[in-house]
C-alpha cells in the first residue's frame, strides 16, 4: 500500500482554507506558491476535494476555493477518500494451488489472508476517521488566528 503525496497536499490545502481570513476565496496559484508545488497538480487535487464536497470552487475574477465544511467536520478519512480514489485493492491468485495439494486447506488459508487484509483496511479507515483536521492545528490557530493567504504572495 502506498499513499500518494496528494493526500498530504490535500490536508494542507484544507488547513489553509480553514485558516483563511473571513472564509475568503483563495486561488490555486496562491496556494501552490505557498506550498511550493505545481499549480496544475494542485488543481487536480482541488478538483477531487470539490467532487468530495469538501471545497467550493468559484470561477470569477475574485473567485478561487473555499471550505464547504469546517475543519472540525472533516476527518483524515474524508481527505483520503477524496484523494486516494483507487483505495486498497488486493486479489489472491491461484499460486497456492500450484504448490499445495489440500484444496480445502488452501481455500481456508486464502480466506484467512483476505479476512486479515479486510480487518487491516477497516482498522486503517477507522483510525483515519478518528482524527479531525482541526486537531492538526495549534489551539490558537483553530480559534483566533486567521491568515489572508492572498496577501502572503
Amino acid at each position: 500500500m502506498k499513499i500518494s503525496k496528494s493526500f498530504e497536499q490535500g490536508i494542507y490545502v484544507l488547513l489553509m482554507l480553514g485558516l483563511q481570513k473571513d472564509n475568503q476565496s483563495v486561488k490555486s496559484n496562491v496556494m501552490s506558491k505557498i506550498l511550493k508545488v505545481s499549480d496544475s497538480y494542485l488543481k487536480k487535487i482541488l478538483r477531487k476535494l470539490v467532487l468530495a464536497d469538501l471545497v467550493i470552487s468559484s470561477a470569477s475574477k475574485d473567485g478561487g476555493f473555499q471550505l464547504k465544511k469546517s475543519l472540525n467536520q472533516i476527518t483524515l478519512y474524508d481527505v483520503y477518500k477524496a484523494i486516494e480514489t483507487e483505495g486498497i485493492k488486493y486479489e489472491i491468485s491461484d499460486l497456492a494451488e500450484h504448490i499445495f495439494n489440500d484444496d480445502e486447506h488452501t481455500k481456508q488459508s486464502k480466506k484467512k489472508v483476505m479476512d486479515t487484509i479486510d480487518l487491516g483496511v477497516n482498522a486503517f479507515n477507522s483510525e483515519l476517521s478518528s482524527v479531525y483536521l482541526s486537531e492538526l492545528l495549534m489551539e490558537e490557530e483553530n480559534r483566533c488566528i486567521k491568515i489572508d493567504w492572498n496577501e502572503k504572495v
